[in-house]
């Protein structure tokens, strides 16, 4: 786990000797989720399935941490689209995903949820929903950007 704070790059004492493929990184505001999607990523992908797992707490350690390194994917939790913005004018190839409880496969035609749904489907590369395991979705999500990145097992 790397932790992005306060201007400074914090790295705890590494949990695995090696990591494979490109980290992800988690954009979660502490201050309105605190940081659950992050610890779920880090165990889930960081622990079991050796990725460096990044996170950052607002849009500018974001933009800082792609400033220094190569991401397969960010995972934002939240609906700013400015940061979205922000990552696609700089890095154009990154793939976001989004990641949010109120993404909903059957919305009703002309709903504020499906105006929502519609806005994050045209800045996001990728939806998440929050209601599903989240793990399981981000190897789905990497394999669609790499088909070599996890390979099926039996």
């Amino acid at each position: 786990m790397v932790s992005i704070g306060k201007g400074k790059l914090i790295q705890p004492a590494p949990l695995r000797t090696e990591t494979v493929g490109k980290p992800i990184l988690v954009i979660e505001n502490p201050k309105e989720h605190g940081t659950p999607l992050f610890h779920q990523i880090e165990y889930g992908l960081g622990v079991m399935l050796k990725r460096e797992v990044v996170l950052a707490n607002t849009s500018v350690e974001a933009l800082a941490a792609l400033s220094v390194k190569e991401f397969d994917l960010v995972v934002v939790h939240h609906y700013d689209f400015s940061v979205v913005d922000s990552i696609r004018s700089r890095y154009p190839r990154t793939k976001v995903a989004a990641y949010s409880a109120n993404i909903i496969d059957h919305l009703e035609p002309g709903t504020l949820g499906e105006e929502l749904d519609l806005r994050m489907r045209e800045k996001y590369d990728f939806m998440l929903n929050a209601r599903s395991g989240i793990t399981e979705q981000i190897e789905d999500t990497i394999r669609k950007i790499d088909p070599t990145a996890y390979p099926l097992t039996c």
